[in-house]
């Protein structure tokens, strides 16, 4: 949302302090990237959380649960197979997104106290690239 009632157009973006869940079984809804993530858009944290999310949810997840089933499989098999990868997904995911949140809320604004610590920041995409490399 805009807020133009200063002399300059501010984005005003809200973020999520603690994560909620990243699935709803009643609903048959998995959200990934900024959906899942709410996070602020520092180290490009939500997009390649969101990248991270879907590999690890279709390559580790479901893919081999839907390859296990029969090929008559019912509807309700389906659904049960999407409904433990969605959970082996957030109990996977949760972790690595809620970390890049604390980062990106700790980091705030550069120019209004944030961290500035260079090793410290080059550490961040470090640690997002690592766990990429695990997938």
């Amino acid at each position: 949302m805009l807020n133009d009632k200063l002399d300059a157009q501010c984005l005003d973006l809200t973020y999520m302090p603690k994560l909620g869940a990243f699935y709803n079984k009643e609903l048959c809804i998995t959200s990934f990237g900024d959906a899942a993530n709410g996070m602020l858009p520092h180290i490009a944290g939500s997009m390649s959380t969101g990248f991270i999310g879907i590999t690890t949810f279709l390559r580790e997840e479901m893919n081999p649960r839907i390859k296990s089933l029969d090929s008559h499989a019912s509807n309700t098999e389906i659904a049960e197979a999407i409904t433990k990868a969605s959970a082996r997904y957030e109990a996977k995911h949760r972790p690595l997104a809620q970390k890049l949140v604390d980062y990106s809320a700790e980091q705030g604004g550069i120019f209004s106290g944030g961290v500035t610590d260079v090793e410290t920041l080059s550490k961040r995409p470090a640690f997002l690239w690592q766990t990429v490399k695990q997938y």
